[in-house]
């Protein structure tokens, strides 16, 4: 129990003093009493000393709440003036940072936060057994959460005594909070005060041209002039309003009153100068700061604008606003209250009687307009239960609930999801006595070895700037272009280097006169920073600090650290000042800001306040990357355009990285398998697996990939869509690769497996329906000229490369035909010649059967013809049905293009030089190139010149080279004659070179048997009648020279490809040539008779008939035809099968020198009958036609001939113009 005090004496002038009793009684009896007076009625200092009358104060100390630091000081000293002690006996103080007390204090005057901060350690408040919450009516969040704890405290201490005192008649809702609890009034005014209405012209007001503060100023010159000087105390909304009001007020009235500001920045010397006496009477220009906390004595004249700057928080923007709001009926009363004290008071309100009746009643409880994460952080420290669950006397939203949680949440205080129980950092910001987002600042600077430089920075950020904004000069040179922050830091650096390491007040007071800073706030900010450091310090946290950062490094450190409170107050530039900032805001950089004139891109801000717009205060520059650093938790994330990357064996996509609305980064590329593996999952097997598109090398993938290659050619070989499914694809590799998105993923997951067997496609994974590929209907590889060349199939319709695309090497260009190239692949070939008869007149469908009958027939004869497809089919149906169609008739020019082979001519370099479907037309388009450096190599290795005996081993058939595309070209080694010997060369053409070798051969056998040679020359010496006919005919040595060429090439001319075989067979060569040119001489014998015979028959009749044109027209005619059917090298021209006819030809030319020399009109007709075949002989000779159907109509004409001039000699075959014309029209088919 402790020791009363000697007396208690009570002030009786005041009013309170005449409810003493009443007091006392009620404090005795009931737990809780609700006291209410006017501002002034004596409650903060009498209330405490009646306590104490009523006996508390023994058990415990009488703890008396403040809302502010200044008001429970000047309180504390004020009682302990009147119990006649000196402060920290029986009454005794503690504010933030600051305590004066002693072993025997009985009362206790601290600010509401203190006794929130005491909670934590005692939670039932067991040092307390009498709590005066003073000034309730403020209605402040920490007065709001003193009650509500209290009110569930009250059950469990029923010793506790609890006084509310209110200025305010709002007494029946705290009766009503505490169980009806007694209210006692008090009166406050002990004079009377006149209300003065003088409200403002609306229109006037907007437009500007007379506003409240000039209104203000009117009614103080009405009051002194109408009644008398007197101390007035006039009531205005901001700061600036004050120093305007106060520099015309100087100016106008400052010879007769002293003109002072009052508000919470000015500094304490400035604002104790309210209290002083003057000669002169005090105009008093103040903010509400007059309104409650502070009783200045001796004011008669109050002047009230009616409004004030009220603090509104605003969940949905996250934005703290002060703007300037009308004040309720309890505050406008309040004001006038603070006239009447010492004699009859008016007040002149600057708004209307109807305006104050509107007005709400009471000042919306600060908890309902603010930011409630700091005490839902306390709360949840203290375990106070859910805070739906917390007794408040006004519960606070679920908005402002929600928007506290977020906040909590967004700093790392409450986990991101889940039950509202702090984290290790939350506690640890609990702790801390600053706000959240400050707390979190410093724990992160900590961690980011910038400790020292945040508490500095954290420190000052509750109190304010500490820069006297009337000196802007001095001020300004603290200032940093990039950083207010850093402004700051400045400012405590060069103070504390200024200060030393033992600093004294004198020095610091001279200091902050001398650089335009407010002594108090620097004070407090030093204070502060001490506290927070020692508290940081005790903690287990701060027991290991991380090393300092280096000075390079300090900026993006500390403002990361900054960020990670602030992340919500981040912002990207718009134009000039303006930002755009989150959730949609826009805001302005507040023009006392070092960023205002050059702010970059993006910037963070401590304080975002409305007034007439959204200004940033406090404000730094970052980069966009440090919001996705420390917020990563609160950043959305979206992403486009994934692709699969081969290079990198990945999905990629664009990610974009937003925060809170503003995009902070618009586009860059990211792994997304490694964030999203199931969606990077289909792009890496559609456009990765199924497409092959992968660098390393997998055993499965190689084996599917060559299956599905094999499967998509019979696609485009047969025009057959949706042969294989790509859906059951994708499905069988979805099925066994869960999850899997990379080529990094796939190793793992195949380690994990053991092997890959479990990815090896069978056909029937893949197929829609089973499928055969022929590879003789639709060959991969087609041989021209025995080359070996690739076919390319592609079903795109429409494109220029549908259908079958042959690569051609320009030197096999001349060597093929359209009929070849029409063969080349059987299954376009039966398509082509369905197309074909389909599209026949319906003149000739009609005669016959139905094609499905005898299509097949027809093919297998078509496939095999050497002739045009259109006059093979002509043949055909000719033979089968009888039927003749012209190969006009067929429509070839309708024939689609997909069914005619697409010709790519190409270089040695694969470059296309020309490319069609029309090979006649490619022909006359490509000139082909010199010879390619590969075939010069070729030469190199296999031409010889001037070899006169067989010098190498043996000579293949043919030797390959890689041509265009990597085609297998082909030459064909040979033996060619030369003027001494032979040389071995490399043809293009494979019967050139058989050609060539045999006479080449033939050229080292007559080297090598000399005396053989001489021996055959000599024998095939013409002698005797021979001789004659010969030199009638053509001169005895050119028939001596092809007897010579016939024998040789009939017995030498051998195909040997080797050394070893050419020597074995020397002997029999040996042996056959003298009897072969026997048998050659006896060959000649009869076409050298009657050719001379011929001869001398032209001679005779020129010479009997005359030289009359129509006789040497008939002769040379005659004459012609000898020549043409048997020249002097007769013997080599034509094969032994058909020299045995030539001998009958000649005779019936020889009958018809004879005729028609008597009847030339008749052999003339005759003649021209034969020219009307020879001339359509020599037209067709000129195209593309069978060889072997030309030879036989020749020689038709021949035996024709016979018929016509020598009938008697009998022709080899039935011959008449009917078959000519039919083998005609076969010819042209």
């Amino acid at each position: 129990m402790k020791p009363m005090p000697l007396r208690i004496d009570y002030i009786k002038s005041l009013p309170i003093y005449e409810r003493r009793r009443e007091i006392v009684e009620a404090i005795r009896d009931s737990q809780v009493v609700v006291i209410t007076g006017e501002t002034g009625s004596g409650k903060t200092t009498q209330i405490p000393k009646m306590c104490l009358e009523a006996g508390r104060g023994k058990r415990g100390l009488i703890g008396c709440t403040q809302p502010r630091r200044v008001a429970a000081v000047s309180a504390a000293y004020r009682l302990a003036e009147e119990l006649g002690e000196e402060i920290g006996k029986t009454v005794s103080y503690k504010i933030r940072f600051a305590e004066k007390g002693g072993p025997h204090s009985q009362i206790k005057v601290m600010t509401d936060g203190v006794l929130l901060a005491e909670l934590a350690g005692d939670h039932l408040l067991r040092k307390y057994d009498t709590i005066i919450v003073d000034e309730a009516h403020e209605r402040s969040i920490n007065i709001d959460f003193v009650l509500g704890y209290l009110r569930s405290l009250l059950p469990k201490r029923p010793d506790l005594k609890l006084i509310i005192t209110s200025a305010t008649i709002d007494a029946e809702k705290f009766s009503r909070a505490f169980g009806r609890a007694p209210v006692i009034e008090v009166s406050g005014r002990l004079y009377p005060v006149d209300i003065i209405w003088r409200p403002l012209n609306p229109s006037q007001e907007e437009t500007g041209d007379y506003t409240y503060l000039e209104a203000a100023i009117g009614a103080t010159y009405f009051l002194f002039s109408e009644f008398r000087p007197a101390d007035t105390l006039i009531f205005f909304p901001t700061e600036q309003d004050i120093r305007e009001a106060c520099g015309i007020l100087e100016q106008r009235l400052g010879n007769e009153a002293i003109v002072l500001p009052l508000f919470a920045r000015l500094p304490l010397t400035d604002q104790r100068k309210v209290f002083l006496h003057y000669k002169r009477p005090k105009i008093i220009c103040a903010t509400n700061v007059a309104e409650t906390s502070l009783t200045i004595p001796g004011i008669r004249y109050v002047i009230d604008s009616g409004l004030a700057r009220i603090s509104w928080y605003n969940p949905r923007t996250k934005t703290a606003g002060l703007p300037i709001r009308p004040i309720s009926r309890s505050s406008a009363d309040q004001r006038s209250g603070r006239c009447g004290r010492v004699m009859d008071g008016i007040c002149v309100r600057l708004f209307s009687e109807e305006d104050y009746l509107l007005r709400p009643l009471f000042t919306t409880p600060e908890i309902l307009r603010s930011n409630f994460a700091q005490v839902l952080l306390q709360m949840l420290y203290l375990r106070l239960g859910h805070v739906t669950d917390f007794p408040f006397i006004d519960p606070p939203s679920k908005k402002h609930i929600s928007d506290a949680i977020d906040t909590l949440r967004e700093l790392g205080a409450l986990p991101q999801r889940g039950d509202l129980e702090l984290t290790n950092l939350g506690k640890i910001m609990a702790r801390l006595p600053l706000d959240p987002r400050v707390a979190r600042m410093v724990i992160e600077g900590k961690r980011r070895g910038c400790l020292e430089e945040t508490i500095t920075i954290a420190s000052v950020l509750g109190i304010g700037d500490p820069r006297e904004t009337t000196r802007e000069k001095e001020a300004n040179r603290f200032r940093d272009p990039s950083s207010d922050f850093l402004s700051l830091l400045k400012i405590w650096q060069e103070m504390q280097s200024y200060l030393g390491p033992s600093p004294s007040r004198t020095r610091l007071r001279k200091y902050c006169r001398e650089h335009a800073l407010s002594y108090r706030r620097v004070r407090e900010w030093m204070e502060v920073k001490e506290q927070v450091s020692s508290i940081l310090f005790q903690d287990p946290i701060g027991k290991t600090i991380s090393a300092p950062v280096k000075k390079e490094d300090l900026y993006p450190a500390l403002h990361k650290a900054i960020l990670s409170g602030y992340l919500v107050n981040v912002a990207e530039k718009k134009e000039k000042h303006v930002y755009r900032g989150t959730k949609g805001r826009e805001i302005m950089i507040f023009p006392s800001s070092g960023l205002f004139k050059g702010g970059g891109k993006w910037i963070v801000a401590a304080e975002i306040v409305a007034t007439s717009r959204l200004y940033a205060r406090m404000t730094a520059n970052i980069e966009p990357e440090w919001i996705e650093e420390v917020g990563k938790d609160f950043c959305q994330y979206s992403y486009s355009d994934p692709y699969w990357d081969p290079e990198r064996e990945d999905v990629i996509a664009r990610e974009k990285v937003s925060f809170m609305g503003l995009v902070i980064c618009p586009g860059r590329n990211v792994s997304m398998s490694r964030l999203k593996p199931e969606e990077a999952q289909p792009i890496f097997i559609r456009d990765g697996l199924m497409k092959g598109a992968l660098k390393s090398r997998f055993p499965f993938l190689h084996h599917n990939l060559e299956l599905l290659e094999s499967l998509r050619k019979i696609e485009h070989k047969t025009r057959r869509v949706g042969v294989i499914d790509e859906e059951a694809i994708f499905k069988f590799y979805s099925e066994r690769l869960p999850g899997i998105g990379s080529v990094a993923h796939l190793k793992k997951f195949l380690r994990q497996q053991g092997n890959d067997n479990f990815l090896f496609l069978k056909e029937v994974d893949c197929l829609r329906q089973p499928v055969a590929d022929d590879p003789l209907t639709y060959p991969d590889y087609v041989t021209l000229s025995q080359h070996a060349l690739p076919l390319t199939y592609r079903f795109h319709p429409g494109e220029g490369d549908d259908g079958v695309t042959l690569p051609l090497p320009v030197p096999l260009l001349t060597k093929i035909s359209s009929s070849i190239v029409d063969r080349l692949v059987p299954g376009l070939l039966r398509e082509k010649i369905l197309f074909l008869l389909k599209g026949l007149p319906k003149e000739y469908r009609r005669k016959l059967p139905p094609p499905q009958e005898w299509l097949e027939e027809l093919y297998q004869v078509v496939k095999n013809d050497s002739r045009p497809l259109a006059q093979s089919l002509s043949v055909f149906i000719k033979e089968r049905f009888g039927l003749f169609i012209p190969p006009s008739t067929w429509p070839s020019d309708r024939v689609p293009d997909y069914l005619k082979i697409r010709l790519a001519v190409i270089d040695e370099k694969n470059n296309v030089l020309a490319e069609g479907r029309d090979i006649n037309q490619l022909k006359g388009l490509v000139v082909e190139p010199a010879e390619s450096e590969a075939l010069k190599e070729l030469r190199q290795i296999w031409e010889r010149r001037g070899m006169t005996t067989w010098e190498v081993d043996s000579i293949p058939e043919e030797v390959t080279y890689e041509g265009p595309a990597g085609i297998k070209l082909i030459r064909f080694p040979a033996f060619s004659v030369a003027e001494k010997g032979v040389d071995l060369l490399l043809f293009s053409i494979k019967e050139e070179a058989e050609t060539h070798h045999l006479r080449g051969v033939a050229r080292l056998y007559e080297l090598e048997l000399q005396n053989e040679i001489k021996t055959l020359k000599k024998t095939l010496e013409l002698t005797g009648d021979m001789k004659i006919w010969a030199q009638q005919a053509w001169g005895s040595k050119p028939i001596e020279k092809y007897l010579y060429e016939k024998v040789i090439l009939d017995t030498l001319a051998l195909p040997i490809r080797s050394r070893s075989e050419f020597n074995a067979r020397i002997p029999e060569v040996r042996r056959m040539i003298l009897p072969r040119a026997y048998a050659v001489l006896e060959l000649a014998r009869p076409f050298l008779e009657i050719v001379a015979e011929i001869k001398k028959a032209i001679i005779r009749t020129e010479q009997r008939e005359g030289k009359a044109p129509t006789i040497q027209e008939f002769l040379e005619e005659i004459e012609e035809e000898l020549i043409r059917l048997a020249p002097a090298d007769f013997l080599l021209r034509y094969e032994e099968s058909r020299l045995a006819h030539l001998p009958r030809y000649l005779k019936a030319l020889a009958v018809r020198l004879e005729r028609g020399i008597s009847n030339l009109e008749k052999d003339r007709k005759r003649s021209a009958e034969i020219r009307r075949y020879t001339e359509k002989l020599a037209s067709i000779e000129k195209e593309q036609v069978d060889p072997k159907l030309l030879e036989e109509f020749r020689w038709m004409i021949e035996e024709y001939r016979v018929s016509l001039f020598a009938q008697e000699l009998k022709t080899a075959f039935p011959i008449s113009p009917k078959r000519l014309k039919e083998k005609l029209a076969e010819i042209e088919m």
